[in-house]
């Protein structure tokens, strides 16, 4: 099965993706990651596989990079040619104060419900309308429920497709809400078709019952003429 993964990235939410382009939607080992199943969001770090993606990259990047032992750069050294030095370089040292210049992670905004202990909760995004506002559509449920009735009444036929009516214009809102509105278009055409598929039968209940009715009346008068005639 092939899992789909939503991941933060500069404060948005994003995804579904697949495992395999999550880096090239600017995942890192810091980013909040979360799929179907997971209690809450968790950094890609302490995923199993996605840290995989991240070793499997380094291997591609540098093949041989366990034979080659890697050289730490000393101080003051320098390495390939050396470039043309204009005005007074900066000073990298102490007196750029980067010890002083981490980001504060209890300062940042948080996504869902809960902040605590300084660390970011984000909501689940199966339980979030992603797209912002809901996209105006037919909603199906109400026509789908009242053609039941009418079948209940004169087709039991009508029945079976009023149901499915139901059920995919159910699943179309459901689908609506999350901001799904691909598979929500295609749900809600279904029940669409599926209603008014009921609705026909339910007309031609209708009619059979009511010529039904007019042949037993017509029956009854010539019944009562004939009685007459004698």
């Amino acid at each position: 099965m092939n899992e789909q993964y939503f991941i933060i990235v500069d404060g948005q939410q994003k995804g579904p993706y697949p495992r395999e382009v999550l880096r090239m939607q600017g995942m890192t080992p810091d980013t909040y990651v979360w799929r179907e199943g997971m209690d809450g969001w968790a950094q890609a770090s302490s995923m199993p596989e996605l840290t995989a993606l991240f070793a499997e990259e380094q291997e591609t990047i540098f093949p041989n990079s366990e034979q080659q032992p890697q050289q730490q750069p000393q101080p003051g050294q320098q390495y390939g040619p050396q470039q043309p030095q204009y005005g007074p370089q900066p000073n990298y040292g102490a007196q750029q104060g980067y010890g002083q210049q981490q980001p504060q992670y209890g300062q940042q905004p948080y996504y869902g419900q809960q902040q605590y202990y300084g660390q970011q909760q984000y909501g689940n995004p199966y339980q979030q309308n992603m797209g912002g506002n809901v996209r105006p559509h037919t909603n199906w449920l109400p026509w789908a429920i009242v053609s039941t009735v009418l079948n209940c009444l004169f087709s039991c036929i009508g029945i079976i497709f009023s149901i499915i009516g139901i059920v995919q214009a159910n699943k179309a809102n459901n689908l609506y809400q999350m901001g799904n509105n691909m598979e929500a278009d295609a749900a809600n055409s279904n029940a669409k078709v599926m209603t008014i598929i009921s609705f026909v039968f339910a007309g031609i209940g209708v009619l059979v019952l009511i010529s039904l009715i007019g042949t037993g009346v017509a029956g009854f008068m010539g019944a009562i003429e004939a009685m007459d005639a004698m």
